[in-house]
């Protein structure tokens, strides 16, 4: 795939080895996760702000309160957390949330070409080394890197991921 730099295929799967648990439970059993969360908002709460922790842009962090180098203006706000947590919440779906892990191997093992896939990386995310096995598996329409934002892009870096999804729409459709 073109954008492939060769860090991207030689950088070290530390994600493998620390905070790697999620994709293998939410992949296997996501019912059983689904369900203990199910009418938990304090364990939804709990889930969501470990993931907002370690996987935002250290520069607009989850928790950015005493952080003086961050960008006060984009960070995962409180009420971005708990508006999150409680449409999980309110509409009993964070188990549904999960299923997307569980299919996704059955498409990625069928090597499915039928349908485009849209990437955006952020330099140092967790991930960025299994994107270079999946590529081949998949469609590959576009794919673009940043510098900044973390793997909440839309909290992250919103301009960037609204910029990408403007020029991969005009790229699949011309004059969109």
């Amino acid at each position: 795939m073109e954008g492939t730099s060769p860090e991207m295929t030689s950088q070290p799967s530390s994600s493998e080895e620390h905070g790697s648990g999620y994709v293998k439970i939410q992949g296997t059993q996501p019912s059983t996760l689904g369900y203990s969360l199910y009418d938990n908002p304090v364990g939804i709460l709990s889930w969501i702000l470990e993931k907002y922790y370690a996987w935002s842009d250290p520069r607009c962090p989850a928790f950015n309160d005493a952080d003086t180098n961050a960008f006060s203006h984009l960070h995962i706000s409180d009420e971005d957390t708990l508006t999150t947590v409680m449409i999980y919440y309110l509409t009993n779906t964070i188990h549904t949330s999960f299923l997307p892990y569980k299919e996704l191997e059955a498409v990625v093992g069928s090597k499915a070409k039928a349908f485009w896939v849209f990437a955006l990386q952020v330099r140092g995310d967790r991930g960025t080394e299994e994107l270079a096995d999946v590529k081949y598996r998949l469609n590959w329409q576009f794919y673009k890197m940043h510098d900044f934002g973390g793997h909440f892009a839309a909290l992250d870096n919103p301009d960037a991921l609204v910029g990408d999804m403007q020029e991969f729409a005009n790229k699949i459709w011309p004059g969109f």
